[in-house]
């Protein structure tokens, strides 16, 4: 499974890529044209799967706040348990 951090690294070795091509003097329009098109299908491609990582990152991180925020209110909720368990305790004793 590629990592976001790879995609990003092949998008940018794309963009090198397809930039050294179009200033390669020893290669003719026709064959600067090929390699750009083939290059920059694989940038799209690259770009695409970033794309759909990313949300799928983002859906995570959303995910783990939302769990964050569930189990501090559950913790605050059983704490005013506890204080009130300590309350009616300490009113029985005292």
């Amino acid at each position: 499974m590629t990592k976001l951090w790879e995609l990003s690294q092949d998008i940018e070795m794309l963009s090198e890529a397809i930039a050294s091509i179009q200033d390669d003097p020893n290669l003719s329009d026709q064959d600067k044209e090929s390699l750009t098109q083939d290059a920059f299908k694989q940038w799209l491609e690259t770009d695409e799967q970033f794309n759909e990582k990313a949300l799928k990152v983002a859906d995570y991180i959303r995910h783990l706040e939302a769990i964050t925020q569930a189990r501090k209110e559950e913790a605050r909720r059983l704490g005013a348990l506890a204080k009130q368990s300590e309350n009616q305790a300490n009113r029985l004793f005292g």
